[in-house]
This record gives structure tokens, C-alpha cells and sequence, in this order.
């Protein structure tokens, strides 16, 4: 079994709930940490989900197609994510998954900072 290097990070805010997520990057890291996510956003009925990314490695495009599908009926569905991920390398793999979570009803938008993330969620 694949030892899971990540750590998440939460903080209830005013006008959303902010999660960091820092370590390695895989498959089967992203589907737990994402699983992870939806349990706190369900936990608290948040509605707006701050996402900030620091990890090393990322999906392959196969990948995120099986990952949204696997969170396609998740309560992130109904939740409006702002995504940070400073990492211009994972800009691509990045917007390929926007597109499909958003092209399965989701509401993704993607940022290169953190504070243009925090702010479209106001």
C-alpha cells in the first residue's frame, strides 16, 4: 500500500473555509485528501472552499479524469472552490481538472495567488 505523504491544513474564516495542502502529490493522495476536504465542508455546511496547493508531483491527466469522477457526488458539487496553486508547472493539469469538475456541474475557478483566490469568494 502507498504511504500517503500530505498534510491538510484547516481554518474556518468569515466567508469560507480555507484548506492548505503541502507534501507529495499522487492518485491516490489527491482522492483522499479531496475525500477529506468534502468531509470538512460537510461537517461545517460550508459553501465557499479556499483551496491553497503546496505539493510536489501531480496527477497525470488520466488520473484527474478518474479523481472528478470519483468526487463528481461529492458535496464539493455545491460548494464554489477558489484554487490556488503557485506552482506554474501544475498550471495545465490544473485547468484540465477545472474544466472537467466544471463540466459536471461543479463551480472551480483557478488562481495564481492566494489573495486573488480569497478575494473572488467576497
Amino acid at each position: 500500500m502507498e504511504h500517503l505523504d500530505y498534510r491538510l491544513y484547516f481554518e474556518e474564516r468569515d466567508t469560507c473555509l480555507f484548506v492548505r495542502i503541502s507534501g507529495r502529490d499522487s492518485f491516490a493522495a489527491s482522492l483522499s485528501y479531496w475525500n477529506e476536504i468534502a468531509d470538512k465542508v460537510e461537517e461545517l455546511g460550508a459553501e465557499k472552499l479556499l483551496v491553497q496547493e503546496q505539493l510536489i508531483g501531480s496527477v497525470s491527466e488520466e488520473e484527474m479524469f478518474d479523481l472528478i469522477g470519483d468526487l463528481q457526488g461529492s458535496v464539493l458539487r455545491d460548494v464554489q472552490i477558489a484554487f490556488c496553486d503557485e506552482t506554474l508547472s501544475d498550471g495545465a493539469i490544473n485547468d484540465f481538472g477545472r474544466r472537467l469538475a466544471n463540466e459536471k456541474g461543479a463551480h472551480v475557478r483557478i488562481f495564481r495567488t492566494l489573495r486573488e483566490a480569497e478575494e473572488s469568494l467576497r
